[in-house]
């Protein structure tokens, strides 16, 4: 029996080895894979996102210093006065043709500059002068019609080639004028290849091509090779370009992600596109890495847990024997140490407590004989008191037979406390209980001080059913007494009431005896919560009694005045019976 509750114990420590170590282990591996995909294909997303964003940047930059170098050339007066004067000035031709050579190698060598007279019949251009600005045909659409309604300069998307077989994907043009009438444009054309080297530089860290076109999708150019019917992107998703975004997309054999962002300044769309297949193909050699290493934790895990599953059990199996020996009485059992580890520690605790448990059956007898005794002479002690009472009363009953009043009244009321002392065992009295007490001490005191004060008591008669600690009245009328009453010229009064209020009970003992000073009450109230003073005694027991109870929140508070009397009042909560 024995040993099969060791084997089954060793069975479920190896399988909760076992699950412990292969479910981590197969969960680890699949999580890792699935995340590592994901992981990568966000990272690629962001990455892809910044570069877009990086290469619609360098364009916008690009244009702006197009625009600006425009507006800065158009400036110049000669502009405006070879637009008026026309073929008639050469030499003020020739002034203009060296500023616009100037000024083109500011940009890109291959673009072209134009100025173009209003009537048309004008023009001078550095190489040649394309269709588009044929004021004939186009001066009321396209880049003229934009350029027309706006003070400066306009970048107006356009693809076209030059004669010198040079693609040209943007016109930046800008009216001049003379007052507030036309006398012609001066265009800049911004060259393919300007754009596409700015696009370039952004790419270095993945193989990402891109696309530019217009907000209404006319290419560009297109390094990705969207397909495209007419000169317009046919893309289901296309109308999801007029705001940052990504999206994946399966093209033939492809997974493709498109990134994309809108210029922010003029009516160009950029998209990029990665093929993730380049990169996420390695993906499953490391997938394949991870199962492998997957397998290999398993196999570890498995050989571990057999080991350290009879490792721990072995030590374990000889300190249950010696337990089931304890078990059966054989205190003098002791388990083996095997190893200075935990069960070895375990091992010399159980020891220990052998040894311990034989010396508290010893010390057991010792201590039943030690009680017996204590409860005899506890009987024994309780004579004395009845022996006590019942001498008092035969005194009292003395005294009445000889006509000692004062003698009978002291002797009775002595009696009566005495006997109430008898029951001190219990904590809590009813309130009605705790004033018979009371009243026979006041007679006791008033006997004593003949004629000196008059006690006036107002309970209200709801509460004097309710429960209070034990001797928590007597102190503080004690106290009035002897330090209000007492010392005081002539007759006093003492006013005790008692009463609830806001869901307390209060009880007030009032004296208008000689009072205190400032200082005087100031140290009765520090040594209320002075546990190590020996001043005050009974008040402080009265109030830490309390607290220890009830709580902070209640005990006993002090007002006094110099020759005004002092107000004692105790607060206790009011709890239902």
């Amino acid at each position: 029996m024995q040993a099969k509750q060791n084997r089954k114990f060793y069975k479920k420590l190896l399988s909760t080895f076992l699950v412990i170590s292969i479910i981590p282990a197969l969960f680890i591996g699949v999580i890792s894979s699935i995340l590592m995909e994901k992981i990568l294909q966000e990272r690629l997303v962001s990455e892809s996102a910044k570069t877009t964003d990086s290469a619609m940047m360098a364009i916008d930059l690009l244009m702006k210093k197009y625009g600006d170098t425009l507006e800065e050339f158009c400036t110049d007066e000669l502009i405006g006065q070879v637009l008026l004067a026309g073929d008639k000035d050469k030499s003020l031709s020739q002034k203009v043709y060296e500023k616009m050579y100037a000024t083109l190698s500011l940009l890109h060598p291959s673009g072209d500059i134009h100025i173009i007279g209003a009537d048309s019949d004008f023009h001078l251009s550095l190489r040649d002068f394309p269709d588009i600005y044929d004021l004939k045909r186009n001066q009321n659409w396209g880049s003229f019609r934009l350029a027309n309604s706006s003070s400066g300069a306009i970048v107006y998307p356009t693809l076209f080639t030059s004669s010198g077989q040079t693609e040209m994907i943007a016109s930046v043009i800008m009216t001049i004028r003379e007052g507030e009438d036309g006398i012609g444009y001066v265009a800049f054309d911004v060259p393919l290849e300007a754009v596409r080297s700015q696009v370039i530089g952004t790419n270095d860290l993945l193989p990402i091509n891109f696309t530019l076109m217009t907000d209404n999708y006319y290419l560009l150019f297109n390094d990705i090779g969207l397909p495209a019917q007419t000169q317009f992107v046919n893309w289901t998703h296309r109308s999801r370009t007029q705001e940052k975004g990504f999206l994946i997309e399966k093209d033939g054999r492809r997974n493709m992600l498109y990134t994309f962002k809108p210029s922010t300044d003029y009516k160009f769309i950029l998209i990029g596109g990665l093929n993730i297949d380049l990169i996420a193909g390695n993906l499953s050699i490391v997938s394949y890495l991870l199962a492998a290493t997957a397998l290999i934790a398993i196999g570890i895990c498995i050989t571990v847990s057999f080991i350290v599953s009879r490792h721990i059990n072995l030590p374990l199996q000889k300190i249950v024997y010696a337990m089931q020996l304890m078990e059966s009485g054989d205190f003098d059992q002791r388990a083996e140490i095997i190893d200075n580890d935990e069960f070895g520690y375990l091992a010399s605790q159980f020891n220990g407590m052998c040894r311990k448990i034989k010396e508290l059956f010893q010390k057991d007898h010792e201590k039943q004989e030690l009680l017996r005794i204590a409860e005899m002479k506890n009987l024994h002690s309780q004579i004395n008191p009845h022996f006590l009472y019942n001498t008092l009363d035969s005194i009292k009953w003395l005294a009445k037979m000889n006509h000692e009043q004062e003698i009978y009244t002291m002797v009775k009321n002595l009696g009566f406390m005495l006997k109430n002392s008898m029951h001190l065992s219990r904590e809590f009295v009813t309130i009605k209980e705790s004033l018979n007490t009371l009243e026979a001490y006041i007679g006791i005191q008033q006997i004593r001080f003949a004629d000196k004060f008059v006690v006036d008591t107002e309970i209200e008669e709801a509460i004097m059913d309710h429960r209070i600690p034990t001797l928590i009245l007597q102190p503080l009328v004690e106290n009035a007494m002897i330090h209000g009453l007492e010392p005081k010229p002539g007759k006093g009064t003492l006013m005790i009431r008692g009463f609830v209020k806001q869901g307390r009970l209060i009880f007030q003992i009032q004296d208008d005896g000689i009072g205190m000073e400032e200082t005087e009450l100031a140290a009765l109230i520090a040594s209320l919560n002075d546990r190590d003073g020996t001043e005050h005694i009974g008040l402080k027991n009265v109030n830490q009694r309390i607290k220890l109870y009830y709580g902070d929140a209640y005990g006993v508070s002090v007002e006094s005045m110099p020759c005004r009397g002092s107000s004692f009042t105790l607060t206790l909560p009011f709890l239902e019976e």
